[in-house]
């Protein structure tokens, strides 16, 4: 048995738009029906805000999945804990090169401009990083995670010219 599975769930930090967001989505939904209360036309902008927030607010509360099977990375986004959309597949084996988000070995990739961020995108975390560049359609891409110490020894071990630890 030379494989491994692995699971690991990375809440994404809301951001300070997002929680406006939330935020005044709730205030106009409150302010639709009491506006309906003096002019009863109102009610259906008070209906239309509850559907705005029916499909927006989940949105707002995301967690990423990694799910690794021996080198193969598949992500999820997970919208609310109530709702899931698979965000990337990547079989590893093609990936160029992966190390820490600041490492000096990703300095030939920094005219790449195609980011996919599945971090939890705090500050606090930026240690944890890893950023590995991947070929893709259109070019490369660079594409940002927050492994655990099993995913790592495991691509280490299977890519070990590919895999940094700096």
């Amino acid at each position: 048995m030379d494989d491994l599975f692995t699971e690991l769930l990375v809440p994404k930090k809301q951001t300070t738009v997002q929680k406006l967001t939330k935020v005044l989505l709730i205030v106009f939904t409150v302010l639709a029906f009491a506006f309906a209360l003096i002019i009863p036309y109102f009610i259906f902008a008070g209906l239309a805000m509850v559907l705005a927030d029916w499909y927006f607010l989940p949105k707002l509360n995301v967690e990423y999945e990694y799910s690794y099977v021996s080198g193969t990375l598949d992500i999820d986004k997970i919208f609310s804990k109530s709702s899931r959309k698979r965000a990337a597949s990547f079989e590893l084996s093609k990936m160029e090169v992966m190390a820490q988000s600041e490492s000096h070995r990703l300095d030939d990739y920094k005219n790449v401009t195609t980011v996919l961020d599945y971090t939890s995108g705090d500050p606090k975390d930026h240690d944890r990083f890893y950023t590995f560049v991947f070929p893709m359609e259109k070019g490369r891409t660079k594409v940002m995670i927050m492994p655990n110490e099993n995913i790592l020894k495991d691509m280490k071990r299977r890519m070990p010219s590919k895999v940094f630890f700096d």
